[in-house]
């Protein structure tokens, strides 16, 4: 915790003023799973179940000893900020303070290790070690970065704000649901991404959406996670399964990011670190998984259709895949 707190005083005064402009967006700005080939890593899709649900039920209770009317909206948007902080994320610092050893690399790395053994410690790459990284973590079988659980719970929320006011509008679900995607797109090609770190992250926009779909379902539909009791006050009716929306278009190694032009000659020869690994049976097994647990989602398909269509706001990364880098 001393290390997360530290490092995220510094990334507050070298980055913070920039979330003052743009709140509610700031996240651990990359992962990497590249490094977790090989190794194995305990499922915590348990605890992280029991945490999420928790957390909202004590914000529900939350509200109920206040004794107020509020509608489901407020109470949703109410219990889900209880996940967001400002630079790091609650989701994330309980991460390494309860489960840390289950994390990779673990709690006790410090930001300047994990850096340096990453795929983003290249020659000049100084400063870079000073800001946050997300850990890795296994949930039912996914490897995702800590990151991806910020971009689910914070910007997810924002997405769905989005769709909601979009909807209000007269937008149906199909294009309230477009408008979100595209401002992920360009939060990616702006100051959540190509800006501060060189990466464009698709990964990151999956977890949006994903994000998107598990706030939609705190109000609305037959199984909606939220439900009043006789006395009018919100309680958790459905439990969240939080397996319902990672998925391994999260993983970064699956899901591959786009590496900005400056970037790219830096990281491209810390990847090809990994080429005699990519075929390894561990490597291979994983992916193998992946393919057959993967689906691809609403997002997905809008983000390759508007890349078959010539969109140049979603970048060509497919000559950055290791699979070409490797030949």
């Amino acid at each position: 915790m001393k290390n997360l707190f530290s490092f995220g005083l510094l990334f507050s005064l070298l980055w913070g003023p920039i979330m003052l402009i743009f709140p509610g967006v700031s996240s651990a700005l990359e992962s990497d799973q590249y490094m977790t080939w090989g190794r194995d890593l305990r499922d915590i899709s348990s605890e992280l179940n029991t945490h999420v649900n928790r957390t909202i039920q004590q914000a529900l209770s939350e509200l109920s000893e206040r004794k107020e009317t509020i509608s489901c909206a407020k109470a949703h948007d109410f219990a889900v900020k209880k996940f967001r902080g400002f630079i790091v994320h609650k989701i994330e610092t309980w991460l390494e303070e309860e489960l840390g050893d289950d994390l990779y690399p673990r709690a006790d790395m410090s930001y300047p290790d994990y850096f340096q053994i990453s795929i983003y410690n290249f020659p000049y790459s100084a400063v870079g070690r000073f800001f946050p990284m997300g850990r890795n973590l296994n949930v039912n079988g996914v490897i995702l970065g800590a990151d991806k659980l910020a971009h689910f719970f914070s910007t997810g929320l924002r997405y769905f704000t989005l769709f909601t006011k979009a909807k209000k509008k007269g937008m149906s679900d199909e294009q309230a649901t477009r408008k979100a995607i595209l401002y992920g797109v360009s939060l990616e090609r702006s100051y959540l991404g190509l800006w501060p770190s060189g990466v464009f992250s698709f990964g990151d926009l999956e977890a949006n959406y994903q994000g998107l779909q598990m706030n939609r379902r705190f109000c609305d539909g037959d199984q909606a996670y939220l439900a009043q009791d006789a006395e009018g006050q919100w309680r958790l009716a459905n439990t969240i399964d939080m397996g319902d929306f990672i998925n391994p278009y999260m993983d970064e190694t699956f899901n591959p990011s786009f590496f900005g032009l400056l970037k790219w000659p830096k990281v491209k020869p810390m990847l090809k670190k990994y080429c005699p690994r990519k075929n390894s049976p561990a490597v291979v097994t994983r992916m193998d998984f992946y393919k057959s647990v993967a689906k691809k989602s609403y997002n997905i398909q809008y983000l390759d259709e508007l890349k078959a269509s010539g969109d140049r706001r979603i970048p060509d990364r497919e000559k950055q895949y290791l699979s070409v880098i490797c030949r």
